[in-house]
């Protein structure tokens, strides 16, 4: 078995060819770069690294790291695509999307059309009893057909106006 002792005299003496031959500026040099003091650790720290299992380790390294980019990559373009979907989605339901001052607006006609209808009513009450002593006359079935019609459509537009509240309330 060779000694400590004996691996740096032979590492010396390697060093000193190299350098006869014109230190790193040689092509034997260049490629002995980092070798000699990675021979000396270890000799030193009792184990065995080599220059290749360090540019293999490297490559490894580099080949996981590629990887893991790829797959960020991939699911970053699918994050973009989501955030795109989402986008559109929430651009579509704004355009949707009743402005406060637009139901405030809203909330003024519907109000001013229901209490229309209940004035209508009242005025076709009066022709309802104006003309309740023919009850088969055209003029009382119509009245009572109209006023039914505007009870009706006050029914309506209130309830529409109750919903329309609540939203507003929200």
């Amino acid at each position: 078995m060779v000694t400590k002792e004996q691996e740096r005299k032979a590492l010396q003496k390697i060093k000193n060819i190299v350098e006869c031959l014109g230190g790193e500026e040689s092509y034997i040099g260049m490629a002995f770069a980092g070798c000699f003091e990675m021979a000396e650790q270890n000799i030193d720290n009792d184990w065995g690294c080599s220059m290749k299992q360090k540019v293999e380790s490297a490559e490894n390294n580099l080949q996981q790291l590629k990887k893991t980019v790829k797959e960020l990559s991939d699911r970053i373009e699918i994050a973009k695509s989501e955030v795109e979907r989402i986008t559109s989605e929430l651009e579509k339901k704004q355009k949707n999307q009743l402005a406060y001052a637009d139901c405030l607006k809203c909330r003024k006609i519907i109000k001013a059309e229901a209490d229309n209808c209940e004035r209508e009513a009242e005025s076709l009450a009066k022709d309802i009893v104006k003309f309740a002593d023919a009850p088969g006359s055209s003029e009382f079935v119509e009245a009572v057909n109209r006023h039914r019609s505007s009870i009706s459509r006050a029914k309506q537009l209130n309830d529409l106006l109750e919903r329309l509240n609540r939203y507003i309330e929200k």
